[in-house]
């Protein structure tokens, strides 16, 4: 963890942070396929960033979530649709495309992970590795299509974790919520590492 935020920044930020139900957030990951991930790390991140000037910025997140992979695949779609569809140079540059995209999105998720763990006084890999195999499964949708291919039938499985990940780090937030609570409720404060 490369950054220590203030007592003070951990104290203004439980002190104002509103707990969601984290049955509810497993609910949408699973009814969306995981594209609630979008929408839950957007306004966690925003939240964050109102604290930690080290957050990544939330508009940065939907540029990547949402903009440049809906484009790409517009642009793909508009390719295909106009004679390049058998081109072996569009299909490599389609998918080097594809595949650039969303290592963004994955450097992305390391950013807010390594936030996440400030706020919660917990280790950014584990976080990670739980969003991580979950996009396995966005990395092979549109290949899949592209190719005729059947590896999206193999990869659900991989959403799993991202869905399970999502809901288990509201559910640290509700965890450590709790926890300024009642010490905040004994006078004593609420300090990166430790409760003093």
């Amino acid at each position: 963890m490369d950054q220590i935020l203030s007592k003070g920044d951990l104290n203004k930020f439980y002190d104002d942070y509103e707990r969601s139900s984290s049955i509810l957030t497993l609910f949408f990951m699973t009814i969306t396929f995981g594209l609630y991930i979008i929408n839950w790390l957007y306004l966690t991140n925003k939240i964050f960033s109102k604290y930690d000037e080290n957050a990544p910025n939330q508009n940065r997140g939907a540029v990547l979530t949402v903009i440049f992979p809906t484009v790409w695949l517009i642009f793909a779609w508009m390719m295909d649709n106009i004679g390049f569809a058998n081109s072996e140079l569009f299909a490599m540059v389609k998918t080097i495309g594809w595949l650039t995209i969303m290592m963004l999105i994955l450097k992305y998720f390391y950013d807010f992970c390594l936030t996440f763990s400030r706020f919660t006084r917990s280790n950014e890999l584990v976080w990670y590795y739980s969003l991580f195999p979950g996009m396995i499964f966005y990395v092979l949708v549109p290949l899949t299509f592209w190719y005729e291919s059947l590896f999206v039938w193999f990869s659900y499985p991989f959403l799993f974790f991202t869905t399970i990940g999502i809901a288990a780090m509201q559910a640290k937030l509700n965890t450590e919520k709790d926890i300024f609570d009642i010490k905040e409720g004994e006078g004593k404060f609420y300090e990166r590492g430790r409760i003093a």
